[in-house]
């Protein structure tokens, strides 16, 4: 486990649009018609993104993730498992795609699951980042950000982050339980190998 002396203090500097790069042109997509969209930010090998699109049928799932090897393999598994259309495969920098391609209130739920925890960088840390004001800002009226980790001091500094420097008023931390079905590998290996996983769920 980490230090939770890693996860002590905040910072805090307006998002500026402009110094981020547009994204990939092959990453722009239609945008669904339907009801429910979500986002999914680092969704990896796809474990968690093609399970939810199954069995969410009536929701639209907009999945990033950033790197060719996982996106790649990704991709083979939607195919393999004949995911419908309501799974959007996107490989991008998601902090670049989310600031050009999201508009305001355009989103019902937003997954970040088991982000790098990044102990001795508070600033690349989700909730510390500018960005996550432009995030929240995409989310419609009580819609949902679910933020998952192993790491309970970076959980409770998310938690504080997001109530005083982007004031939310409905935050809270649930932990995930052993007889749920998991949502990603590193879920299934934590909680196989006895360590607590935990939700922090933002409710705007």
């Amino acid at each position: 486990m980490i230090d939770a002396k890693y996860f002590t203090g905040a910072s805090f500097r307006e998002f500026d649009k402009s110094q981020v790069p547009l994204p990939q042109e092959s990453s722009k997509i239609v945008w669904p018609q339907c009801e429910f969209v979500d986002l999914e930010i680092g969704c990896g090998n796809g474990f968690h993104p093609i399970q939810y699109a199954k069995n969410n049928p009536e929701r639209t799932l907009i999945a990033i993730e950033r790197t060719q090897e996982r996106f790649s393999k990704f991709k083979k598994r939607v195919d393999t498992n004949k995911v419908g259309s309501n799974l959007i495969p996107v490989r991008a920098n998601a902090i670049n795609w989310c600031t050009h391609y999201l508009k305001e209130k355009c989103l019902d739920k937003i997954f970040i699951l088991y982000p790098n925890p990044s102990p001795r960088n508070r600033s690349d840390r989700w909730a510390c980042m500018p960005f996550m004001g432009h995030l929240l800002k995409a989310l419609k009226d009580n819609g949902e950000l679910i933020m998952a980790s192993n790491e309970s001091a970076y959980i409770e500094e998310a938690k504080l982050q997001f109530q005083e420097i982007w004031k939310s008023s409905s935050v809270y931390i649930d932990e995930v339980k052993p007889d749920q079905n998991y949502r990603t590998q590193f879920e299934k290996k934590f909680i196989e190998n006895s360590q607590k996983c935990f939700n922090l769920v933002v409710r705007k």
